[in-house]
Formats: structure tokens, C-alpha cells, sequence
């Protein structure tokens, strides 16, 4: 591998964390926000008429995608990196 190429796949890498870092702050920070939807309109299943759940499941699904991405990409230690990185 060429050192450009080199350069270019450590700086997807980066994008990648950030953006995984991103998502796992961004969903700590809003899951105390609900939304609630009434899919049927006033008819109630099951003694529910809506569904309550919290806007933080959103940007959650993003983390696992790229989590997922850098481990085929890059390797099992450098997701486990971005994963220790994204704790702390």
C-alpha cells in the first residue's frame, strides 16, 4: 500500500469515529425526548391507541452500521478502538 493510500484510508477511519462518536453522543443526549405516535388515529389495540418511544433509538442504529464498516474495513482492534474511544 501506497502512502497515499495509506493516508486516505486513516483518514476515512477518522471520518468514521467521529461520526460514530457523534451518534453515541447524540443519542445519550436526546433519549430523554419521546415521540409519540398514533398509527390506527383513535383506535386502540390491546387497550393502546400509541406508541411512546424515545427519539434516542434514532441515531443508535448509525453507531452499530458504522461500527460494523470499520470492523470489515479495518479490523476487529481498530473497532474495538473506536468502541473504547466512543466510551470514554
Amino acid at each position: 500500500m501506497t502512502a497515499s493510500k495509506r493516508k486516505e484510508a486513516y483518514r476515512i477511519y477518522i471520518y468514521l469515529g467521529a461520526l460514530f462518536i457523534t451518534s453515541l453522543v447524540v443519542s445519550n443526549l436526546i433519549f430523554q425526548k419521546f415521540f409519540f405516535w398514533k398509527p390506527f388515529g383513535d383506535v386502540t389495540i390491546f387497550g393502546a391507541s400509541l406508541f411512546e418511544i424515545s427519539v434516542g433509538i434514532l441515531p443508535y442504529p448509525i453507531t452499530f452500521l458504522i461500527t460494523d464498516l470499520i470492523s470489515e474495513i479495518f479490523g476487529r482492534r481498530k473497532a474495538n478502538q473506536i468502541v473504547t474511544t466512543g466510551i470514554f
